[in-house]
């Protein structure tokens, strides 16, 4: 940790050929500029446990290059930015722990290559959207800890290389989906404290590679 404190300032962005901002572990406040937008090299924006406050620029979306968003521990505030689904090279999203209080969107279904997308810890609202299903190199899906609702969307069982999905700590509600059974390679499955009902699917315990399933404080039976 360093002790770098004030704004970001917008000059950075000049820095052209800049592939990597790391910046993580400061005392940064502010927004983030949208000016960075310039910066089509970069692939790794790394800003998390800082003070960043205020909205996250949809202008974010502009950076092609970008594999890496890393603005966990923040205290950003309002949606997931829907044009971040114009990042077709990015393979890992960490949004957790601010304030968003938006929606997620179902753009960023569209970031095939994801391999992580964590947004959990924030007060998103809304549903889960069925477009995340088209990201089938997914293994990580963190959306715990929010204000979600509805019911938990079949597609996600298209999510065949998936091993760690938390939806704990929501408002959803419906049963688990039967397209469950596709997620052969599951090792970690949180969906406690949610407002589930119907019946327990027997196919969960033929995830072989299962450590830890939590499934308690819903309306489930046997």
């Amino acid at each position: 940790m360093n002790g770098l404190s004030g704004k970001l300032p917008s000059e950075i962005s000049e820095c052209e050929s800049l592939e990597t901002l790391g910046l993580a572990q400061n005392q940064l406040v502010g927004s983030i500029p949208k000016e960075l937008q310039k910066l089509q090299n970069l692939t790794n924006l790394i800003l998390w446990q800082n003070s960043f406050s205020g909205e996250l620029p949809p202008e974010i979306g502009n950076i092609s290059s970008l594999e890496l968003i890393a603005l966990h521990q923040n205290s950003l505030i309002g949606d997931v930015p829907k044009e971040l689904g114009r990042l077709p090279r990015l393979k890992r999203l960490y949004m957790y722990t601010n304030q968003l209080n938006g929606t997620i969107p179902p753009e960023l279904g569209n970031c095939t290559n994801a391999i992580e997308i964590d947004l959990s810890e924030n007060h998103l609202i809304g549903i889960i959207p069925k477009e995340l299903g088209q990201i089938s190199n997914l293994t990580l899906l963190h959306l715990f800890e929010n204000n979600l609702q509805g019911h938990i969307p079949k597609e996600l069982g298209n999510l065949r290389l998936l091993k760690n999905l938390d939806l704990s700590l929501n408002n959803l509600t419906g049963r688990i989906p039967l397209e469950f059974q596709n997620l052969k390679l599951m090792e970690d499955l949180q969906l406690f404290d949610n407002q589930l009902e119907g019946v327990i699917p027997p196919h969960l315990g033929a995830f072989r590679n299962l450590t830890i399933l939590d499934i308690s404080s819903n309306n489930l039976v046997d």
